[in-house]
C-alpha cells in the first residue's frame, strides 16, 4: 500500500491541495492507519507551533544581519548629485589648467586660437555683466531680508550657517532619502 508523503500530509493540512486530492487523502485516511497517526502527529505539531508565543527580535538584529550581508544604506541625494559632476569638475580643471600652461607658455598666441578666445571672451563679459547685475540684486534682496547676514559680529552668520545645515540635512534624511530608497 502506497502511504501518503508528509509533504502531501502538510500541504492537506495548510489547505493547499485541490478538492480531487483532498477527498482521495480522506478516503486513504480511512483505511491506514499509519497515514492517519502521522497525520494526528502533524496536527499536534501544528497546534502547539500556533500556541507558542512569538518572540520579539533584538532591535539592533536587523542592523547585524545587514553589516554581516555587507548591505549598506544608500548614499544621500546631494552626494550622488556631487559624484555625478564630481567627473565633469575634474574635466573642467583638467582643461583649464592645460589652457593656462599654453596662455603662459605663449603657445597661444600664435596659434590662430586667440581670434576664437576673442570672439569667445566678448560673450563671457556680456554674461559676466549680467550675472554680475544679478548678483548685485540679490545681495541687496539678501541685506533687505536677512540684515543680521551683514553686521560686523559674526554670531548671526554661524547661527544662519548653522540653521540652513541642519535644515538640509533633516529634508534629505526625511524626504530625499525616502524617495530614493522608494525608487530602489
Amino acid at each position: 500500500m502506497n502511504h501518503l508523503t508528509s509533504e502531501l500530509i502538510q500541504e492537506y493540512l495548510d489547505g493547499l491541495v485541490t478538492t480531487d486530492i483532498r477527498n482521495s487523502i480522506e478516503i486513504h485516511l480511512d483505511d491506514c492507519n499509519i497515514c492517519r497517526d502521522k497525520m494526528k502527529s502533524y496536527q499536534a505539531i501544528d497546534s502547539a507551533l500556533k500556541t507558542m508565543p512569538c518572540e520579539n527580535a533584538n532591535p539592533y538584529f536587523t542592523q547585524r544581519v545587514m553589516e554581516r550581508l555587507g548591505i549598506k544604506e544608500s548614499p544621500s541625494i546631494i552626494w550622488s548629485i556631487f559624484k555625478n559632476l564630481a567627473p565633469l569638475l575634474g574635466l573642467i580643471i583638467i582643461v583649464g589648467v592645460i589652457y593656462a600652461a599654453l596662455r603662459f607658455t605663449g603657445k597661444l598666441e600664435g596659434s590662430g586660437v586667440g581670434d576664437t578666445v576673442t570672439a569667445t571672451q566678448s560673450v563671457y563679459n556680456t554674461a559676466a555683466s549680467g550675472i554680475s547685475s544679478g548678483i548685485s540684486s540679490f545681495t541687496g534682496w539678501m541685506k533687505n531680508i536677512f540684515p543680521f547676514l551683514y553686521t560686523k559680529n559674526s554670531y548671526g552668520i554661524v547661527v544662519y550657517l548653522l540653521i540652513l545645515f541642519i535644515i538640509v540635512a533633516l529634508l534629505d534624511k526625511f524626504i530625499f532619502m525616502p524617495i530614493v530608497k522608494r525608487k530602489m
